[in-house]
């Protein structure tokens, strides 16, 4: 299956696994905006999904109905997948969080003590985590080389 689409048992693991990596890095960001900015509000549903009275089975379905939903657009271009717009979504924080390490390190700059402490406590640990996701579906043939 390399053209990009998901069967409906792929696509359930790859959600469930991605709602994990979404929380963690966008916990993650919560933690960088309380170090640079205390005053700062927290964003919204960082682990609510996670740790919902909801299964993660029903959180799986509601996802997998959406995007089955999603894949009925006939407007929609042909190389933008459900797994596509899946790393697209979680890839946003993703990215945020190596943009706030590129500028606290950046021109060889160190870290203090506490944005290092973030950076080796929870930014590493949420883009690693999201690095194996995003080999897991690249592996699995549903990303584009």
């Amino acid at each position: 299956m390399t053209d990009g689409t998901l069967s409906q048992k792929d696509l359930e693991e790859f959600q469930r696994w991605a709602i994990v990596v979404d929380d963690q890095l966008v916990d993650a960001v919560n933690a960088m905006l309380a170090l640079e900015d205390p005053d700062a509000e927290p964003l919204g549903n960082c682990g609510q999904l996670l740790h919902s009275d909801r299964s993660s089975a029903d959180l799986a379905s509601d996802l997998v109905q959406e995007i089955n939903a999603w894949k009925e657009y006939p407007d929609r271009p042909a190389w933008f997948t459900p797994a596509f717009q899946m790393v697209l979504v979680v890839s946003t924080w993703a990215t945020f969080l190596m943009d706030y390490v590129d500028e606290v390190t950046r021109d060889g700059a160190q870290p203090n003590d506490k944005q290092f402490t973030l950076i080796v406590e929870k930014i590493e640990p949420a883009i690693a985590h999201f690095d194996r996701i995003l080999r897991a579906v690249g592996a699995a043939g549903y990303l584009p080389n």
